[in-house]
Order: structure tokens, then sequence, then C-alpha cells
């Protein structure tokens, strides 16, 4: 057993592939530690926008992605956003923040963070704030929306933001994020809903190539409640367990372990057919 002393609140956790080091997100320190697992102590400190929530290490073993879980800017304008941070931890010398890259203007509460097996594109789910439109369809909880934005990682910039919520059912406070082995489905965890989202990304991408090719904005998906439902693109199972957080899924990708906060619960889900095949309970 050993400790190290890092920064406040730490949350997220992450090994660097190749490399005998943890990355560890402090929450209310706004800085993430990076420690070196020979070593007793902490070695390197490395600061961030606000809040670090989860780390995603980059497959090459350089890196790690950081989601920042609240928003810096001006209330009520468009420099109010979250953050996505590439931090570069070379085996040998200073890690250090290579970019922090910009979500939608509003995005808030980002919670875990996935990089796909080739490194180059990132997946982040969090709630997209309506502050530069009028409140409408209030009783549908049209205030705030809920999004999963994909970061283009080679360009250091969010290449589209699209919603979880459909026009009369939400998809509220996304949480947990697992890629399929084969790296073609993403799955997350509607705390509010009680809900696993499956995301087909190969018909995501067909998608956003094609309204590329059209020239239309990907970007502009964010204000779009139906579209990916009509494509097929996102699809939704009803979990036994209530409040999905942390999951993973099977080595063969058979199955995925879906942890339910609320009712202290482990899901044993079909990755193919979204049918919970037993809920465990883990106790009080």
């Amino acid at each position: 057993l050993r400790r190290w002393r890092v920064g406040r609140r730490p949350m997220g956790i992450a090994l660097v592939p190749g490399q005998d080091r943890l990355v560890v997100a402090n929450t209310t320190s706004h800085d993430v530690s990076i420690l070196e697992l020979a070593h007793k102590n902490e070695t390197q400190t490395v600061s961030v926008p606000r809040d670090a929530f989860y780390n995603a290490p980059l497959p090459d073993g350089k890196g790690a992605h950081g989601a920042n879980l609240l928003p810096v800017g001006s209330p009520g304008t468009t420099s109010l956003r979250t953050y996505v941070s590439l931090l570069e931890t070379p085996p040998a010398g200073k890690a250090s923040t290579a970019a922090n890259i910009a979500l939608p203007t509003a995005s808030t509460s980002l919670r875990e963070i996935v990089v796909s097996k080739d490194g180059r594109t990132a997946y982040v789910v969090h709630t997209l704030g309506r502050i530069q439109v009028p409140a409408t369809q209030l009783e549908r909880g049209w205030v705030s929306t809920n999004a999963l934005s994909v970061v283009d990682l080679d360009k250091k910039s969010v290449s589209a933001t699209v919603l979880l919520d459909r026009v009369d059912e939400g998809a509220s406070d996304p949480w947990g994020l697992c890629l399929s082995p084969s790296g073609d489905k993403l799955w997350v965890g509607s705390r509010g809903t009680h809900q696993l989202v499956q995301v087909d990304l190969r018909r995501l991408d067909a998608l956003l190539e094609a309204r590329r090719k059209k020239g239309e904005n990907p970007l502009d998906l964010q204000y779009d409640l139906e579209t990916m439902y009509r494509s097929d693109v996102l699809e939704r199972t009803e979990l036994q367990g209530r409040g999905p957080r942390g999951m993973d899924v099977s080595q063969d990708g058979a199955f995925l372990v879906v942890a339910c906060y609320y009712s202290g619960t482990l899901d044993v889900v079909g990755a193919r057919s979204g049918v919970v095949r037993r809920s465990i309970p883990i106790g009080d």
C-alpha cells in the first residue's frame, strides 16, 4: 500500500500507456498531478482552466486529455465555455499543457472523456446551456440540453457537437463513457434518465461527412433534437439500476458492466442486444 500527496479533491485517474506514470485530475485545485509510480512523491503539477475532472490517456503514451468540469468566462457572453486540456507527458522531461480546446458556448458539466484507438479523436459528454436564445419549451426542459462533442485532436478543435436529447425526451446528466474494442460503438450513461445511450460512430462519421460535403456546419447539430435518432445514430437502453456513472466493456465486446450510483448495483448489459442480463447488488 502506497500513498501520494496530490491536489485538492482528486477525481479522475489514468495510467499513461508505456510509462510508469499516473495522471490525476484535482478538481478544486484546478490542476493535474503527474505521479511517477516508481517514486513515492508527486513529481509534477500542471494547471488547467478550471475543475479538472476526468483524464483519458493517448494510445501512443505521449500524453493525456483532461475534461474540465465547469466553464470559465463572463456569464451571459459567448466567452463562457468549458475546455478539454491536452497534456503532454514526455517520458523524460517536463509535463505541460499543449492546448486548451474550447467547447461550444455555455458548455458545462464535462464528465468522462475517451480517446479513439488511433489517437486522433476524443469524445466528451457535457451539458449545453441555452443562454443565447429565448427560453422556450420549459415543460420539456429546453433551458439546457445534453450533448456529445467530437474533438479533432490533430486540429485541436471541436469538429461536431450533437445532442443526446429528443424533442420529447431528455438524456439528462450524461456521465460515463465507454468505447467498444472495435472502436465503432460508444456508450453514454445518462444518470438522470437511468439509461444507456449507444452511439453508432460509423453512422455518425458518415452523417458528419455528408453535411460537410453539402456545405453545412456539423457544429449546427447542437441545435438539432431529431437528426441523431432519425439517422439511427443513437439508440437507448433502459437500465435496471439507477444513476449510471462509470462503465466498461468486456475484451470481446460482448457485454458492458455499468456502475449505477443511486441503486448501488452493477448492471450487466448485452452490447448488441442492449438487454440487461442481470443487476448485481454491491452492498450498502
